[in-house]
């Protein structure tokens, strides 16, 4: 039997400290009214927009398309929507991964941004689905107190018991790898529009099946300390001209750096990939003459 009074919600304005605590020892939190409606709604229209134009080809794993039964995950938002550099720095949440990745490391990177979507299926019942961990990429890395990666899910509608929103494991982080969660500690999450759970990447986590006759839509962001190779491969997909014309935040989230050591281009910072011409081309004026 789930206890969907469990995870602690946070409201504005938000207590930072309660906050990084409650996340680093429970391993999860709800942020009340983060992301306003407007941002919402370009999300979705852009969303919408991008898979009418590209999301009916055969070419799904090249154009960042994941498929399943009633299911849809939709990758490299930066290199699709418009507004995703808003989505992955919201002030309050890019602030707590800063904070909780911190004692692990001197950047944060981004991990992965995403479009998540469920169709209602009758059929699926009410459990849990997928149940994993996102640190699941990285099993050399030990559960430690503080974490290496962290997770934000934004709902986009209504996370109802019917649509089965997401599912976590309160304070699974403290378990060893391979074990399994009771399923009586497993946690609905609901959340109105614009709610956020930010949650320790080491959470074992799941979504629910959708029984609700309407389609259930979330955004899905994740950080991660810069030692780690994150899941999406964020110099491919976004090259460093597109990335040139990104604020400086987004840049740093991709990997281009000032002063980082691992990741280094030509023996100086990453980021002068963004503005050194390629060992080999010729600069722009020298080719126009």
């Amino acid at each position: 039997m789930t206890n969907e009074a469990t995870i602690p919600r946070f409201r504005k304005p938000y207590d930072t400290g309660h906050l990084d605590e409650t996340v680093r020892t429970r391993g999860s939190a709800i942020l009340v009214d983060a992301f306003p409606a407007e941002l919402r709604a370009r999300a979705c229209d852009e969303t919408d927009q991008w898979l009418d134009e590209h999301g009916d080809t055969d070419g799904d794993a090249v154009a960042g398309i994941s498929r399943g039964p009633k299911a849809l995950r939709l990758q490299a938002l930066l290199s699709k929507l418009h507004c995703a550099p808003e989505l992955i720095t919201q002030p309050d949440v890019l602030a707590w991964a800063r904070r909780m990745l911190a004692p692990r490391g001197t950047r944060v990177l981004l991990n992965a941004a995403e479009y998540l979507e469920r169709e209602p299926d009758e059929s699926a019942g009410q459990e849990t689905q997928g149940q994993h961990r996102g640190t699941d990429l990285w099993p050399p890395v030990a559960p430690a107190i503080h974490p290496v990666a962290v997770h934000a899910i934004v709902a986009l509608v209504p996370f109802t018991a019917g649509n089965g929103g997401v599912w976590l494991a309160m304070d699974s982080h403290r378990l060893s790898a391979g074990e399994r969660p009771d399923p009586r500690s497993l946690v609905r999450v609901l959340m109105e529009p614009g709610d956020a759970v930010l949650f320790r990447s080491d959470v074992i986590h799941g979504a629910g099946a959708n029984v609700s006759g309407e389609r259930r839509r979330a955004l899905s962001v994740g950080y991660q300390v810069d030692w780690l190779r994150p899941a999406e491969n964020n110099t491919l997909n976004v090259s460093p001209r597109t990335a040139a014309g990104l604020p400086e935040e987004v840049q740093e989230l991709l990997g281009y750096g000032t002063d980082t050591v691992l990741g280094r281009y030509e023996a100086g910072a990453a980021k002068a990939a963004l503005t050194r011409p390629r060992r080999g081309a010729r600069p722009a004026a020298a080719a126009a003459g």
